[in-house]
């Protein structure tokens, strides 16, 4: 699952895109990203789901994957 850093001073948390404020997020905050919708990210912060601009959100770098070691050789 993706994460992200609130950059905003402070963010709102929508009940859905334009929708109405549920709460706000503090800057350097972190959120689970759970889809995309436009310029809308929909969102999880300490167990409350909804919805934020994407603008404000700072995506973390994906996970490098485990080096595979080379095969044996015989």
């Amino acid at each position: 699952m993706a994460t992200g850093e609130v950059t905003a001073s402070m963010l709102n948390l929508r009940s859905a895109p334009n929708g109405s404020i549920i709460r706000t997020i503090p800057r350097g905050a972190t959120v689970q990203i759970l889809g995309e919708q436009g310029e809308w990210l929909e969102v999880e912060h300490a167990g409350t789901h909804g919805f934020v601009s994407a603008r404000f959100i700072a995506r973390a770098a994906a996970a490098a994957p485990d080096a595979v070691p080379p095969a044996a050789q015989p």
